[in-house]
């Protein structure tokens, strides 16, 4: 059967730490593994196979399309004998065939079982303009700079001051000498009246990489909260500048100070 399966952008399972498949050439063959393994919410290779979706779409909506902060890859695979497990099947041997370059054909068909008609056209243009920005194909500071400025602005932060920092970690490890109490009201504030949507805030434990990934998420659902007509303020008020930032290069935004948005540039 011919089936899709979706990836980190350097081949890894979705939530696994584990290291990347294989080198990316194709066509390749994936062999069942010796144990177990377990990523995120999805498990797509076991004991007894490989997983893989008959539908691209499906493929993407349960992997996601940005798990770890930078774009997943969708692939096309074939499989001799498969087995059906639920929404996906099971093999011994997948063949990984050749990656998707367009996606927006199974964005579009995910976003049509995720959100309504009247706003679904937008979402999907919203969800591929985050997964163009994560890829980071610039790296220019100077606009970082500036749609830093600009996300401020839109968020009435016009007092904030942006400090650059070498590296990601050093920025979370600013953010966390703040204390537990500065941090949560930092954060707070940067999120403004779209806070009651950020799901508590990030984790600075978590892979800096995944910050993207939450500045993403949370930009979505602010913006199909406006769609909805459920929020008052603007839909894109954690989209101005912070996207743009993100494909100029930027790494992580986390504030550092009661009124300081800290950064860095992607390595």
């Amino acid at each position: 059967m011919k089936g899709y399966i979706a990836l980190t952008h350097d081949l890894r399972q979705p939530g696994s730490m584990r290291k990347p498949l294989w080198d990316g050439s194709v066509p390749f063959d994936l062999q069942t593994p010796d144990a177990d393994i377990v990523g995120g919410g999805t498990t797509w290779r076991n004991r007894s196979g490989l997983f893989l979706w008959p539908d691209g779409h499906a493929a993407l909506l349960n992997s996601g399309l940005w798990s770890d902060g930078r774009p997943s890859r969708l692939y096309r695979v074939e499989a001799e004998s498969a087995t059906k497990c639920g929404d996906r099947y099971s093999a011994r041997t997948i063949k990984v065939v050749d990656e998707v370059c367009d996606i927006r054909p199974h964005v579009e068909r995910m976003a049509a079982e995720l959100f309504d008609d009247r706003y679904c056209t937008q979402m999907v243009g919203e969800q591929l303009a985050w997964h163009a920005a994560l890829r980071r194909a610039k790296h220019n500071a100077a606009v970082v700079d500036a749609g830093l400025k600009s996300a401020l602005m839109a968020r009435g932060l016009s007092g904030w001051t942006l400090r650059r920092y070498d590296n990601a970690n050093a920025a979370v490890e600013a953010h966390d000498a703040l204390g537990v109490h500065t941090t949560d009201i930092a954060f707070r504030t940067w999120n403004t009246e779209a806070v009651s949507f950020c799901d508590g805030g990030r984790s600075s434990t978590q892979d800096c990489d995944t910050f993207g990934a939450y500045d993403a998420d949370v930009a979505l659902i602010v913006m199909r909260k406006s769609f909805m007509g459920d929020v008052s303020f603007r839909g894109d008020l954690l989209t101005v500048g912070i996207r743009d930032a993100y494909a100029a290069g930027l790494h992580v935004a986390i504030p550092t100070g009661p009124a300081e948005l800290g950064w860095s540039m992607d390595d």
